[in-house]
């Protein structure tokens, strides 16, 4: 199977005595022995997002309570880092907590640059990788990995439910509400930047993701319009769990695109064990709706109480079908759960976009 884009981040090879270190620049030696025991796998990491406010650039020299920055240094480069966010590309802060009460919770002593150009570009919620402090509370979802390893070894779920402003439904499907919810995923295709990026393009999978969230309110409304009521709960039901798998996703796109699009590969392979290892239990992750919606701060009431019910829909249970007091409630609800998660999906989009 061949696809239009490849959602693996570019590297390339090079010898360490090829790379030139500007001696100006401040070398944190604990923060270095911390990045070693990463990648030696001895110390855990954990994906998430989070508000620029939250971290503050440099790192706090717990003995002078002086913050040590590299920045100014750095920040001749910026535009290198500024270009290749506009190409689609959105690479990880790793940021730390020290250990010890400061001004600023979070840390970012090695990804000063890159926080820089997220807040030039007004990317507020990015991509973060935990240094320590895993349990601290965040807004966001958050999985804990092994550093070069295929399995992720713990969920940490958020602590708050995630607010969105979606429209006021009408109480059932109409042409109008449906070239609404449309409008409103064209208008956020169209705050997606068309560049002329070679294959490694956040943005393509931006849009194919928004052009079928368009596709599903398109058919979940004529479904209903025509009161198919069955179809329409198990086309909810899809749409709640494209949109959990999209979360993982825009949790860390350089670090779980990949695995995402490897995942979906895998029923080609089913005899390739090389494969399998490769993406170890993330595919398990993708596959478990139960498992998405830990992650997910919109899944918290979704998952208790209206997945159960369009499940039993669409599995095509008996008492399902033939509760006509279940299917009166659900219909009642159609417009304001389409209107909710097409919102939730859509803000996914709307976050991660440049403000210039």
């Amino acid at each position: 199977m061949k696809y239009p884009h490849t959602r693996h981040p570019h590297s390339v090879l090079t010898k360490i005595e090829d790379i030139d270190v500007d001696p100006r620049l401040i070398i944190y030696d604990d923060i270095t022995e911390i990045f070693r025991k990463i990648y030696a796998n001895e110390r855990p990491v954990a994906l998430t997002r989070m508000d620029t406010d939250q971290i503050c650039p440099g790192k706090l020299d717990l003995k002078t309570g002086e913050i040590l920055s590299n920045l100014e240094i750095l920040k001749p480069h910026i535009d290198t880092v500024i270009n290749g966010i506009l190409r689609g590309e959105r690479p990880s802060v790793y940021v730390y907590m020290p250990n010890r009460e400061s001004q600023h919770s979070w840390y970012a002593p090695d990804d000063e640059l890159v926080l820089e150009a997220y807040k030039n570009l007004g990317i507020i919620s990015v991509p973060v990788i935990l240094m320590n402090r895993f349990s601290k509370h965040t807004l966001e979802g958050k999985i804990e990995v092994i550093a070069a390893s295929n399995d992720f070894t713990k969920l940490h779920q958020p602590k708050q439910l995630t607010h969105i402003d979606a429209i006021q439904p009408p109480n059932e499907f109409t042409e109008h509400f449906i070239e609404v919810l449309e409008r409103q995923c064209s208008d956020t295709i169209a705050l997606i930047p068309d560049t002329d990026a070679p294959n490694v393009d956040h943005h393509v999978a931006q849009r194919l993701y928004c052009s079928e969230l368009k596709n599903f309110s398109r058919a979940i409304g004529e479904l209903a319009m025509k009161g198919f009521l069955t179809q329409t709960f198990a086309l909810l039901r899809q749409l709640y769990e494209f949109i959990t798998t999209s979360y993982i996703d825009w949790l860390n796109p350089e670090k779980l695109a990949s695995r995402r699009q490897l995942s979906s590969l895998l029923a080609n392979f089913k005899h390739e064990r090389d494969v399998k290892e490769s993406l170890g239990n993330f595919g398990q992750l993708f596959r478990s709706t139960k498992q998405k919606s830990l992650l997910c701060p919109f899944s918290h009431s979704i998952h208790s109480s209206w997945y159960p019910i369009l499940s039993e829909h669409a599995h095509a249970d008996y008492s399902a079908t033939y509760d006509k007091e279940s299917s009166t409630y659900l219909s009642r609800h159609i417009t304001t759960l389409t209107s909710m998660l097409i919102a939730y999906g859509l803000n996914l989009v709307v976050r991660d976009m440049p403000k210039i």
